[in-house]
């Protein structure tokens, strides 16, 4: 009766053309929406509402369908007491006499039972003037594999058999569209709603979800195409300036260099030094201390500090070290922050 009442004031307010949607009814009679789905079903099927399928952004709405009067003619009874035939929404035909004419009234319904109470076992397919014939399962069954593939196969595939199937007369190529915008709208790190869920709530009634693909680079190419193209240059620019430099600031923490650059260098005493978690080799020159990692703490910094100590060999023109003292008389120079051979230099 509420949904009733909230769809003919709808009507009433747009004078006498005003159509209820899903989301309107909630909001006024605040019911939820499987009660307003439920109800919207029983009075469609009564006769008392016409739901009109929505498209595009509109959603699907629903308006009164009011009574229809008839006389019957003055020759059938009496004209000081003429019956009335009323049809009611709701499919009940009424048939009433005055006493003068002596005729009890009766009232015979066509119902498969009172509208108070539908639920007695009977189907209202049956006398839904829309509802499905003898070759409904099959056209169903075919319905209902469209709009599962179109929403994405998510959910359980008999629990949405059921729900599709409850749904009255439905319009198949409407809710697939829905259904197709749905999953397309959705986010890759979204959960959506189960396609069961989905149907009961009626969601394909609901505004149009479609996404509209964005245009490619190449679709506009005489369109700004200096600013377009420049922009990710500059982005793929800056993320490679931030990784080199970096990468640049691991390499001179890995190394302490507190000589002169570019001059050669020898080596006048070596040892290995424990620093907190790290070890360092440090090397006295005749210019003075040097000092590069051998084992970090940061992964990162050991490995830098062991492609310094690898250059430091070259540079001395030694295969490996085993013993720091190897090094002692042996030439370097310090050249891009690292070491380096001296020029012309024999081993």
């Amino acid at each position: 009766m509420k949904v009733a009442w909230v769809i003919i004031d709808r009507f009433r307010k747009r004078e006498g053309n005003g159509r209820a949607a899903l989301s309107y009814i909630e909001r006024a009679t605040c019911l939820g929406r499987p009660a307003v789905i439920r109800a919207c079903r029983e009075l469609t099927d009564w006769g008392f509402t016409k739901r009109h399928v929505g498209s595009g952004t509109r959603p699907s709405e629903y308006e009164p369908v009011w009574a229809i009067t008839k006389f019957a003619s003055s020759s059938e009874m009496d004209t000081s007491a003429r019956g009335v035939e009323t049809v009611t929404p709701c499919g009940v035909e009424t048939v009433t006499s005055s006493p003068a004419s002596g005729v009890d009234s009766h009232t015979e319904s066509y119902l498969p039972s009172p509208a108070y109470s539908p639920a007695d076992g009977v189907s209202t397919n049956a006398v839904s003037a829309s509802g499905p014939g003898a070759d409904a399962p099959a056209e169903a069954g075919i319905g209902f594999e469209r709009v599962w593939r179109a929403y994405g196969r998510l959910g359980n595939k008999q629990a949405s058999r059921r729900a599709f199937e409850a749904i009255a007369s439905p319009d198949v190529a409407h809710i697939e569209a829905r259904a197709s915008a749905w999953a397309a709208s959705a986010k890759p790190d979204q959960r959506r709603m189960p396609l069961e869920k989905w149907l009961t709530a009626e969601k394909y009634d609901e505004a149009d979800r479609s996404v509209k693909p964005k245009a490619k680079p190449d679709e506009y190419p005489d369109q700004y195409p200096d600013e377009e193209a420049e922009v990710p240059r500059r982005a793929t620019t800056s993320a490679s300036a931030e990784i080199a430099e970096r990468g640049r600031r691991i390499e001179r923490s890995a190394i302490e260099i507190a000589v002169p650059r570019s001059i050669p260098l020898t080596v006048s005493d070596s040892a290995v030094e424990r620093r907190g978690d790290d070890t360092w080799l440090a090397l006295a020159t005749d210019r003075g201390s040097v000092a590069v990692m051998l084992e970090g703490a940061s992964p990162h910094l050991q490995e830098a500090g062991q492609a310094h100590f690898g250059r430091l060999t070259d540079a001395c023109g030694m295969d490996e070290i085993e013993d720091p003292a190897e090094l002692i008389g042996k030439t370097f120079m310090i050249a891009d922050g690292t070491f380096a051979a001296v020029a012309n230099e024999t081993a």
